[in-house]
């Protein structure tokens, strides 16, 4: 378990000082997977450092599975950092090692034996995926062979927390979701705790069960990922969701935009909403996916009724929220009367 109270960490003295974390609190369950997202600058990463201590915090404390850490001595701080493995961005292979002296190296450095490493070594490659890479060197690596690397260095010392700080950045859709399977798995079958820092929503979407926004050095909104994804009102919940472009809408029709507000919207809820309402129910766009075995997603409808009232009720007896779109020309008014709008203005 992670356990952020509080925590600053700021750069500087005086004037020119720059607060990066600004008391900001946090906690991850064991077992969880935890994404944190948020603009460039928001101290994604510096959270990182502090979480394993590379970088003391000002002020504040981090807990790791019952212990603070940030009052440790160095002796006692550097044991801690071995239950806690971190993954980079780059996987920051040394080029002139091998795969398997890469994952050698947390051992190496602990005065591990050489039989127990090559134990330990052979272990982590097959779990990864990479028996077969063993003797390869980075750059006879692709990218998501030499990010499962990293990862296997990471677990070397079997920590019980890892930290992936933009792991899958700079990789192709197939690779990133082999990556991201692997960290799930990881996490199942270790009991890990991971923080996931990413700026790819995608990714979220796939990999984390909770998700927190940091912006400016705070945490300023989190939950579960399908809470959010169901929360017409999360700003986060509306980030995370596939952007998707629509049709336009017919004649005699309203653009209306809809998200999943529930965790049991019906599978035909177009031809519920239709009936509801006695009017035409057209489907311009959607982005409709199952997470953690809900349903959630958006759609753009066009729906032939000024009522938005009973358009909103009808689409709520289904699980659904929804807004008219304010900016296109309004119910039933036709290029034809909008000429003759212009022409009455005109005389």
């Amino acid at each position: 378990m992670i356990s952020l109270r509080h925590l600053t960490k700021t750069y500087g003295r005086g004037d020119a000082s720059v607060t990066v974390l600004d008391r900001l609190d946090f906690e991850v369950p064991t077992g969880r997977i935890a994404a944190v997202v948020g603009p460039s600058g928001a101290g994604k990463s510096t959270l990182a450092q502090c979480i394993n201590l590379l970088e003391r915090p000002t002020s504040g404390s981090v807990v790791v599975n019952g212990e603070d850490l940030s009052g440790l001595p160095e002796k006692r701080l550097r044991d801690a950092r071995r239950r806690i493995g971190t993954v980079f961005q780059s996987s920051s292979l040394l080029s002139r090692r091998t795969a398997a002296e890469n994952i050698a190296l947390p051992l190496d450095f602990l005065g591990v034996t050489p039989q127990e490493t090559r134990s330990r070594v052979g272990e982590l490659l097959e779990r990864v995926g990479l028996t077969d890479k063993a003797g390869h060197y980075p750059f006879q690596l692709s990218g998501g062979q030499a990010q499962r690397v990293g990862i296997a260095r990471a677990l070397a010392l079997r920590p019980s927390i890892l930290l992936a700080d933009e792991a899958t950045s700079g990789l192709d859709p197939d690779t990133t979701r082999s990556v991201v399977g692997l960290v799930r798995e990881l996490r199942d079958d270790l009991d890990l705790t991971v923080v996931f820092i990413t700026h790819e929503m995608d990714t979220v979407r796939q990999v984390a069960d909770t998700v927190a926004r940091l912006d400016h050095g705070r945490i300023v909104e989190q939950g579960s990922l399908v809470d959010l994804l169901t929360s017409h009102g999360s700003r986060l919940g509306r980030s995370l969701q596939p952007r998707r472009g629509h049709a336009g809408p017919e004649a005699g029709t309203r653009t209306w935009f809809v998200t999943y507000d529930s965790t049991t919207v019906p599978g035909d809820w177009i031809q519920r909403v239709t009936a509801d309402l006695g009017a035409s129910v057209h489907l311009l766009g959607a982005s409709v996916e199952t997470v953690h075995g809900v349903n959630t997603g958006s759609a753009t409808l066009g729906i032939g009724t000024e009522d938005d009232a009973r358009v909103v009720a009808a689409l709520a007896r289904c699980g659904l929220s929804g807004t008219p779109d304010h900016s296109a020309a309004t119910f039933g008014q036709t290029d034809e009367r909008i000429l003759a709008g212009a022409l009455e203005d005109a005389a």
